[in-house]
Parts: C-alpha cells; structure tokens; sequence
C-alpha cells in the first residue's frame, strides 16, 4: 500500500508538465525521468456468423522510469523500467504487465542493455506496428516483441545504417515453457524518405525451433507514411507460414488516420489464419491529450470485427 501510494504522490506531483517524459531528478552526472500513459477505452464486438455483439472496457495505466549516468566522458550507465496494471470493472483485480525492465550502456559505438526488453525483429514489426487503439499491433507477423533475459546490441553508422542482434538466454516460465533464441538485423535510410530493413531470428520454445526472417519497407513524404512487412516463418512442427503487414498513415494539422492490412495463412492450421483490415483516426488536443476510434474488420473464420473508442493521456 506504500508503494502504491508513493508512485500515487510521485505521478500527481508531475503529471501537469507540458512534455513527453518529466525530469524529476538531474545533476551533473545522473537523470531520472518519469513517464507514462492512462489509457481508458470501450470495445464492443460483434460476431460475423451469429451477429451477437458485446461490450467491454479496455483501459490500463502504465507507469515508467528512465535513467542515465554519467560513468566516464564516454560511456553512459542507461536503465528503464515500465509496468502496466489493466484496470476493469470491478473494484479489485491483480493484472500487473512487467513490459520494459533492463540496464545497459551508451556510447558514440552503440547501446548494450541486458534485461526484459524488445529484441531486434522490432528494428522493422515496428512499421507497421500503427493502431491508434489498443488493438494488437502486429496480428499476422511472428514478431517476437519483448522478451526476458535478452542481451541486446544496438547502433547507428554513417547516419543511415543502424544495426542490431541480441541473445535471449534461456527463460524458464510456468506459462510459456523453456525458451531461448537468438537474432539480428539492419535499417537502412535512405536521403530521400525511404528505409529498407531485414531481420532474422530463431526462438526456441520447449524445444521446438522458430525461425522467421522480417523484411520490410517504409516510405515517408510529406504528411503520408507507408509501410510493408513481410514475414516468412519456418517452424519444426510444420505450422510454417507466410504473412503480410501493410500500413499507411496521413497526419494533417492535430488529426491522424491510419488503414491496415494483415493477412496470415498457416499450413494445416486454418483457425490461426489473420486476415484483417483495420480503419483508425485519433485527434491530439496537444502532444499528451488524445481521443481515439478504430474499427478492427475481422474475415477470419470465427473471430469477431471490433469497435473501438478511447481517451488518452501521455505524460
């Protein structure tokens, strides 16, 4: 209850800044800054095959924290921590999402963090990883996101090239099983708003391997941002697959609207296909304030097309 409160007292005493993180501690060798998001949604779903819909709530607070030292004239201790607890209807529940927990090092060669944290496929799932709600981000791709017990490099050269692999020691968890893999990738930028990148990495969970290579494109001009992921998995049980992920986004003045495209078909395994078209605008009152709604149209057979409408709040 302590703690509840003092991350309470902390939040309240810096959320009012202007900004999208707030320094809440600085001199000349360390910094702390405290960030976050409230996050209030409704969803109401509604089923292709018997039309019964229903509706939920989907909100969630998230609180984090960032940290930099100084360690010599070249090199920077680094560490981040982000937690996100779900809030529902009822007055008690105990789901607590540990989503960023990692240290590392900082210098004009590249940052190395050990820690939960997201692995280098994320260099080019981020792409098209351009929902406004929260809906997922990317459905169809294999995407390994964040993982625990990840040893990641990463670093930009000559302004356009960024780099980055990592290894992800071996993780023994009740839900997910033994699991461990390894990965790398490259984004190149091109001067006139187009980047190219390629991933590739193999997961094994209980012994079964997972490999799955990212290759992606994404072009910029003016207010427009496009995107195009391709993901082509390779798994030991034979639920190979091939998926797609398209994404293009139009800002003008304080509105943002965004179409999607996912599709994923699986060997064998019908009931895991995606095949997904998403609409979605948001209208940012400022940098923090927001109001959100997206439309999930869902053609897969069983699954449901969602309605989504939300608030939300950075800081």
């Amino acid at each position: 209850m302590k703690k509840t409160l003092l991350a309470v007292t902390i939040l309240t005493s810096f959320v009012s800044a202007a900004q999208a993180s707030v320094t809440v501690f600085k001199n000349d060798t360390n910094q702390i800054d405290l960030k976050g998001r409230v996050y209030a949604g409704y969803v109401n779903q509604e089923n292709n095959e018997d039309e019964v819909s229903n509706g939920n709530s989907d909100a969630y607070f998230r609180l984090g924290f960032k940290t930099k030292s100084q360690l010599s004239d070249s090199l920077t201790g680094i560490s981040e921590l982000e937690i996100q607890w779900a809030i529902a209807d009822k007055e008690k529940q105990d789901k607590t999402k540990t989503r960023l927990a990692y240290v590392g090092t900082e210098a004009n060669w590249g940052v190395i963090t050990f820690g939960r944290q997201y692995v280098t496929d994320e260099l080019v799932a981020d792409w098209t990883d351009s929902a406004v709600s929260n809906v997922p981000g990317n459905d169809a791709l294999n995407e390994f996101g964040r993982e625990s017990n990840v040893l990641k490099f990463q670093g930009t050269y000559i302004k356009a090239l960024t780099v980055g692999a990592h290894v992800q020691l071996e993780n023994n968890q009740e839900e997910t099983g033994k699991k461990s893999g390894f990965g790398m990738g490259a984004v190149y930028a091109t001067n006139f708003g187009l980047d190219l990148g390629a991933t590739y990495g193999i997961e094994t969970n209980n012994e079964v391997d997972t490999t799955t290579t990212l290759l992606g494109a994404q072009y910029k001009i003016a207010d427009v941002t496009a995107a195009v992921v391709f993901d082509l998995t390779d798994q030991e049980n034979d639920a190979d697959h091939t998926a797609i992920e398209t994404s293009l986004a139009y800002q003008f003045d304080k509105i943002t609207v965004v179409g999607r495209y996912l599709q994923k078909d699986i060997d064998g395994q019908a009931d895991l296909a995606v095949d997904q078209v998403t609409f979605g605008a948001a209208y940012k009152f400022t940098k923090q304030f927001r109001i959100v709604g997206e439309y999930v149209a869902d053609q897969a057979e069983g699954n449901e097309d969602a309605l989504t409408f939300a608030a939300r709040y950075d800081f």
